[in-house]
């Protein structure tokens, strides 16, 4: 590298950190007026401030000092909490304030008031989502809360009651749909909507007292019934990720008569993208040790061996002895597409 060469590098390392000076400095000195002033001037000196900070960081991002890092995230928060007090939980500013100015800052370095804010400010965004039945958005803002605060007992606790208070709520509404006695309601769509309920609760809280016990009488007396969860929710379909989560196939059955515990006519409709081949391959019982028995046989209705989308048949099935307790059957279509129904 020649002396010229050398000299220009230099030459421009020495304005980067005069500007980056520069920045810092007029970022100071409007972040010490808005601690002074009130209203809109203090809006605006906030603003000033977060804009010369943002300058002086990404002037150069590798020499950050740590007054400059701490001002800057506390000025960062100061326009987060703006926009979301605005009631503009969906504004793209929020996004960009978190993945741009604020996490990749957030370190040891940072004051512990201040990581405990970003935390407050991510749970204040988190009830705004669970207001628009955006649950999922809503746990993971709740969950990255209690990664980033600096008083883990604090935050730890409101995560655990938010995200109990909410399989609470699932279970809730299948009781509702269950109403005062289980054994007398005779009601599919409100079964299957219950049973749809305690798995979404389950997802948030698997251990949540007498929810698999619930799920397991639903699936008894929901044998023989398609599981099809998308045509029980017309007007009211849940948080689509919560769906998908819980539907998670898309070719269903019903066992509708067996011969001791051995399904042998099962109701089967088809929602996947394809048509589906009815054959023994494609049907398993699954026992509770997870050991597979495909069947030995599958008699489909004349013209229903290739079931179409979005139709029914009943098909026939056969099954060498089963050695343990059945715990499902199972689909998988030569395609891929798969489909469960729980025995318990």
């Amino acid at each position: 590298m020649n002396r010229v060469v050398k000299i220009g590098l230099l030459a421009a390392a020495v304005a980067m950190l005069a500007s980056c000076s520069e920045y810092e400095s007029k970022g100071n000195s409007a972040y010490d007026r808005a601690k002074t002033a009130q209203g809109s001037q203090k809006r605006l000196a906030q603003k000033e401030a977060y804009i010369y900070f943002q300058k002086a960081v990404q002037a150069d991002p590798a020499k950050i000092t740590i007054q400059l890092r701490n001002r800057f995230l506390e000025m960062s928060l100061v326009r987060a909490e703006m926009v979301l007090n605005d009631g503009t939980a969906t504004n793209d500013a929020l996004t960009l304030y978190q993945k741009q100015d604020i996490d990749p800052l957030l370190n040891g370095d940072v004051k512990p008031e201040t990581h405990d804010r970003y935390a407050t400010f991510l749970t204040s965004l988190a009830d705004s989502m669970f207001a628009m039945g955006r649950l999922t958005d809503g746990f993971q803002l709740i969950t990255k809360a209690a990664d980033v605060c600096a008083d883990k007992a604090k935050f730890g606790h409101v995560r655990d009651s938010i995200v109990g208070n909410k399989a609470q709520e699932f279970v809730d509404k299948a009781k509702n749909e269950i109403g005062p006695d289980l054994a007398k309601n005779s009601d599919p769509v409100a079964l299957i909507r219950a049973e749809f309920f305690v798995q979404a609760a389950m997802l948030y809280n698997k251990d949540l007292a007498g929810a698999k016990d619930l799920l397991t009488q639903l699936r008894i007396k929901n044998l023989g019934t398609l599981s099809a969860y998308r045509s029980v929710f017309v007007d009211d379909l849940p948080d689509t990720t919560v769906f998908r989560a819980v539907n998670k196939y898309y070719f269903f059955m019903a066992v509708t008569k067996k011969n001791g515990d051995i399904p042998t006519d099962v109701l089967c409709f088809n929602y996947s993208p394809n048509a589906q081949r009815m054959l023994p391959q494609c049907f398993f019982l699954v026992d509770e040790n997870g050991k597979e028995y495909p069947a030995t046989a599958c008699k489909a209705p004349p013209s229903f061996d290739m079931l179409d989308q979005q139709k029914k048949t009943t098909v026939q099935l056969k099954f060498p002895p089963i050695s343990g307790k059945i715990q499902k059957l199972y689909f998988k279509g030569l395609d891929g597409s798969m489909g469960e129904k729980w025995f318990y």
